[in-house]
């Protein structure tokens, strides 16, 4: 069993659980978290080899299903 899907910690409840704690214990409410700053655009994976150039999709593969060749 995993402890987070139990208890104050379940997603079903979490939110109010959590407030209901929050004033329980005198606890301040936490700061809202910053929003990511913006990164430059994805460029693609560095190559494993030489670590120094970039790694370009030449070709996308169509998932296969269970059972097919």
């Amino acid at each position: 069993m995993r402890v987070r899907h139990f208890g104050f910690l379940a997603n079903r409840c979490r939110a109010r659980c959590l407030a209901l704690i929050r004033t329980a214990l005198a606890a301040p409410a936490p700061e809202p978290a910053e929003a990511p700053a913006v990164t430059a655009p994805f460029e693609g994976y560095r190559c494993p080899t030489c670590r120094t150039g970039r790694l370009r999709v030449t070709l996308h593969l169509a998932p296969r299903r269970r059972g097919q060749g």
